[in-house]
This record gives C-alpha cells, sequence and structure tokens, in this order.
C-alpha cells in the first residue's frame, strides 16, 4: 500500500514537472522559427492562397476552399486538420496553433519515452532524463521545426513514441511505439520510408542470445514498412532529385575525363555543380554559390541506375562524397543552399531569458557536441555490443538504431538529392542524435552502477520483498 502510494506520488510529481517545462518552455519557443525556403507549398499551398512569405506566421486560406493534396506526407494530413479546425473560427491559418499542439504532444511524448527508460522504480531518474530530453528537443535548432510546414514536423512527433517502444515492457506497447512511431516517421518523408525495416533489424540484430522477436512486433513493423513504400512508389520529385543527386553531387567530384566516360556530353558537363533552378556551386562543400546559370534538369529522364553508375565506376566515392559535404554541411546551423540563408530565425519583438538559453543551447551543442560525434556514435556502438554480450536488451536496440539512422541518412540524403539542401535533410539524423543524448549518458551511468554492484555483491537478498516489489531488478535512485 506505501509503495503504491508512493509511486502515485512519483507519478504526480512527473505530470507536474511536465506543466512546468510546458510553461517555461512553449512561451520561450514560440519565437523561433524555421524560415520558409519554398517547401511551404508542399505541405500547405492545397489550404492557403499563398505560401510565399518568409516569417509570415498567418495566412490567409484559399478562397472556395480547400484543394487535393497533391504530394502525401502525413505532414500534409496534420497541418489539414489543424487547417480544418481554425477555419471554423477564422479566415488565416495561425502557425501558432500547430506550434504550441506540437509542443504539447511532444513533450507528453518525451515524458512517455522517459518513463519506458526509467519506470517507476527511479522516480529521480525519471525526472532528470526527461528534463534532459525536454532541454535538447527545445534547443533552437530543434523546436523551430514546430513553428513551420516543414514535413520533419511529423518525425519531430513520432521520434519520441518510437524510441519509447524500445523500451516498452509489454508487448502491446512495443507494438504501439515501434509500429505507430516508425509508420508516423516513415510516412513523414520520402527519405524516411525505411525506418519500420530499420527498427526490425535493430531488434533482431540486438536481441539477447536466443530470444525471439514477437510475431505480433514484427507483424506491426512488416505491415508498416509496406505502406511507407507507398510514397516512394508515387514520388513527383524523382527527376528532380535524380538530377541533384548526379549534377549537384557525384558528378562534382568527377574529372571531365570520367564524366564523358560515362557519356556524358559537353552541355552536360556545363550543368555539372547546377542544381535544378540554375544556381552553380563550387569550393569546399559546395558552399560557393551564384545564380544564373542553364539547368539541364529537363534535358533527359534520369533513373536510379544513373544515381548509382558513379559509385560502381568510382567506389572511392562513398568515401569521398561524405568527405567532401559533411564539413560543411553536417551542421545544426540549417541552411539552405547559401551558406547565408539561415532556416532559424527569431521572430521581431519575441526576445527573452527564455528563448536566449534555448538559442544557446544550440550554440553549445554545435561548439562542443557536433565535432564528437564520430566519437559519440563509436561510444554508443559499444554500449549497445556490451549490452547484447550481457543479455540486457534495455540500451541495445535503441542506441543502434540512433547510430543507424544517422549513418543512414547521410546516405540517403546523398543518393536522394546530393549536397543540395543537404543540412536540412540530415535534420531528423541530428534530432536523433540529441534524443540519443541522454539515453547514452544514462547507460554508461548504468553500466558503471552495475558493474560495482557485481563487484560489491548486491546488498539485497533475491527473494526479499523488495525484489517482490520490483520484479525489474532496478534500483530506486
Amino acid at each position: 500500500m506505501m509503495q503504491t502510494l508512493t509511486r502515485r506520488r512519483a507519478d504526480a510529481a512527473l505530470a507536474a514537472l511536465l506543466v512546468v517545462l510546458g510553461v517555461l518552455l512553449i512561451p520561450a519557443s514560440e519565437g523561433l522559427i524555421f524560415e520558409n525556403n519554398a517547401d511551404f507549398l508542399r505541405t500547405s499551398l492545397f489550404m492557403l492562397a499563398d505560401v510565399t512569405r518568409g516569417l509570415d506566421t498567418t495566412r490567409q486560406f484559399r478562397a472556395g476552399g480547400f484543394a487535393p493534396i497533391e504530394e502525401f506526407s502525413v505532414a500534409a494530413y496534420v497541418f489539414l486538420a489543424f487547417g480544418w479546425l481554425q477555419r471554423l473560427f477564422s479566415d488565416q491559418y495561425d502557425l501558432m496553433v500547430s506550434s504550441v499542439a506540437g509542443k504539447v504532444a511532444l513533450l507528453a511524448g518525451l515524458a512517455v519515452l522517459a518513463h519506458a527508460v526509467a519506470g517507476r522504480e527511479r522516480p529521480l531518474v525519471r525526472a532528470c532524463l526527461f528534463v534532459g530530453l525536454a532541454l535538447f528537443a527545445f534547443a533552437g535548432h530543434n523546436i523551430g521545426m514546430l513553428k513551420s510546414f516543414y514535413f520533419e514536423y511529423a518525425i519531430f512527433l513520432a521520434m519520441p513514441l518510437l524510441l519509447a517502444g524500445f523500451f516498452a515492457r509489454t508487448e502491446w506497447g512495443r507494438v504501439l511505439g515501434l509500429g505507430a512511431g516508425g509508420l508516423l516517421a516513415g510516412l513523414a518523408k520520402i527519405q524516411y520510408f525505411y525506418v519500420p525495416l530499420l527498427i526490425l533489424a535493430c531488434l533482431y540484430v540486438a536481441r539477447p542470445r536466443g530470444a525471439r522477436i514477437s510475431r505480433t512486433t514484427v507483424a506491426a513493423l512488416v505491415l508498416s514498412q509496406l505502406v511507407c513504400l507507398i510514397p516512394l512508389w508515387a514520388n513527383p520529385h524523382r527527376q528532380v532529385h535524380h538530377y541533384h543527386a548526379t549534377y549537384f553531387g557525384t558528378y562534382m567530384l568527377l574529372e571531365q575525363s570520367e564524366l564523358r566516360a560515362m557519356g556524358r556530353s559537353d552541355r552536360e558537363l556545363a550543368c555539372v555543380g547546377v542544381d535544378a533552378w540554375g544556381n552553380f556551386a563550387t569550393g569546399p562543400g559546395a558552399l560557393d554559390v551564384r545564380p544564373g546559370k542553364p539547368t539541364c534538369v529537363s534535358d533527359r529522364t534520369l533513373t536510379l541506375r544513373d544515381v548509382l553508375e558513379p559509385y560502381w565506376r568510382h567506389p572511392s566515392l562513398a568515401v569521398r562524397m561524405p568527405a567532401f559535404a559533411l564539413p560543411a554541411h553536417f551542421t545544426v546551423d540549417y541552411f539552405h543552399v547559401w551558406p547565408s540563408f539561415r532556416l532559424l530565425r527569431v521572430l521581431p519583438g519575441t526576445e527573452g531569458a527564455g528563448q536566449r538559453l534555448l538559442l544557446q543551447l544550440s550554440k553549445w551543442r554545435e561548439h562542443y557536441l557536433t565535432p564528437a560525434i564520430p566519437v559519440i556514435l563509436v561510444l554508443a556502438l559499444a554500449v549497445a555490443a556490451t549490452g547484447v554480450r550481457r543479455g540486457d536488451r534495455r540500451y541495445a536496440p535503441a542506441l543502434l538504431f540512433c547510430v543507424l539512422l544517422v549513418v543512414s541518412q547521410v546516405a540517403v540524403s546523398l543518393l536522394g538529392d546530393g549536397v543540395r539542401d543537404l543540412s536540412k535533410h540530415l535534420w531528423a539524423a541530428q534530432l536523433g542524435l540529441d534524443l540519443m543524448a541522454p539515453l547514452l549518458l544514462l547507460a554508461v551511468l548504468d553500466f558503471f552502477r552495475h558493474r560495482r554492484t557485481a563487484v560489491m555483491g548486491s546488498p539485497i537478498h533475491p527473494m526479499s520483498k523488495v525484489d517482490l516489489a520490483n520484479p525489474t531488478g532496478r534500483s530506486a535512485w
């Protein structure tokens, strides 16, 4: 009875902490916005009359009703729902509505994740983990995405649910977290189409020796993966993506003689480094950009074979392309084509101490964590491998997923759109790193705590009442 009362108090404390953080973080973040780089038309033109203005937070609805959604994304349907809601009492869409609603959902998802990881047995750890996750998620380079019409809005909300599924203690918790979370993430944008399959692979690799993955979980992930393939097959921008992957990607690292050996004409050689809109890029990381060059995007139909051909002719590109692109584009200071076109902006008249803290968190992240990402990924793999060897699956699949999400998103982004907008295309990978950081820290602390307990011996008898009340064997710290 006393233990039940204590757990209820701990749950109430977590709920109170959620409310307090919401009251502090949501108003502080409302002045942070991701500026429109012309992609808003893909997720909102069906309901808004004008989607070209950069920092406007209110936009007129279309006259005569909403049009059909032309490009599928779960984010577009989320914005449609908010649009129908707001149209009941206004002739304008206010980004504050979808922004605040998304932030409330985000905080709730992070609380679920913290609870799934630490459980009721460790209320202090659960609270600290929740605060850490919330601060990473609300750093300016992340939270600005929720005040936008970008596709990434959907995967932002899906990630906490997905990660919580790895730590769920019941089969249906795993099915809901991994199945639904993977489905939402995979349908957010074409470049995430493989997320359910990646989840399944991580579960298989990180499972304890001799253990089996439940058929229900496997079925949920396979079904989610099949659904996520549908938008991939119906990709309306395939030609532009293939063009950027070659002419604004691998071709930039090849000699003219190598391109001629692949059958490229003089006109096509002149298009190397030119994107679909005539922007010509040169220099390390393609950061020196000038507009006004002729483009070859409509000259011939490109296929996946054209995208892959440079790699099988010149395998070294698999290393040279990331080496060329990542030093310039693997940053949380996201930009659109031109380094001066920064996506994260501060709305005029919104400055405050809370907002400055969120922006400072992004600066700290860029200065201290971003350069150390290779070391952090290796450490996460080592912790995951140690857990697998010990038969402990708590952290291994989630850490493995975050690591592989980063690596795979680099590959998918380069194959999908070359170096054009690469920093923004890696946004979900950076989010995965940010959410992984508190989990990795806790995993390392738990590892040393368990080693210390193993060396000194457990002070609790295996059949004591404390153990029976705490069958997971986790300490209540």
